[in-house]
């Protein structure tokens, strides 16, 4: 895969896809890339590196379509505030760049937040520290924490479900402010 911030200078190489899922190259795998600015246009196209898939009377069977993606700006957590309820706490948590949440318009969006967790192998695996999301946008999220909830730091987490085989790539994970239980 190279990519670059031009469509016409793609002049960084990320090397092979991790997790291809099949020997016969057949299967698309993914690609992990760090290190982006954020608010920024970047630009991207893949190399296939299998000789029988290509057309040897045209060298350009070989590349992908030139494909663009906008980065989002960093995200952060700037407050959390506990609100006690019958239901257990409702904690609002403040900050930029979450996005939007889990919707039915986009099933294989992943959103949660955890209370003293990590969310390191979620979505492969479900912690016992997540809490309830109530609602979810770019600046604000509101979660519901029940009463079993513990202290610890909030982190919220995003991911993409691929879906085949069960695996996600993790857009991002934050950690927050530390919510104590009273």
């Amino acid at each position: 895969l190279n990519y670059g911030t031009s469509a016409t200078d793609l002049t960084k190489n990320i090397g092979a896809p991790v997790n291809r899922l099949s020997p016969t190259g057949d299967s698309p795998g993914y690609f992990v890339i760090s290190g982006l600015r954020t608010n920024t246009t970047y630009y991207f196209q893949a190399k296939a590196d299998r000789t029988e898939f290509l057309d040897p009377k045209n060298p350009e069977s070989a590349l992908s379509d030139i494909e663009s993606e906008t980065t989002r700006e960093a995200v952060k957590i700037t407050s959390i505030s506990p609100t006690k309820g019958g239901n257990g706490t409702k904690l609002t948590i403040k900050g930029r760049g979450f996005g939007g949440g889990h919707s039915s318009l986009n099933p294989q969006l992943l959103t949660a937040v955890g209370i003293g967790c990590k969310l390191s192998k979620w979505p492969k695996t479900t912690p016992s520290c997540l809490a309830q999301v109530l609602s979810w946008s770019n600046s604000k999220i509101v979660v519901r924490v029940g009463k079993g909830a513990k202290t610890g730091p909030v982190y919220i987490g995003k991911a993409y479900d691929v879906g085949f085989p069960a695996d996600a790539v993790n857009i991002y994970t934050v950690k927050g402010p530390t919510f104590t239980k009273k």
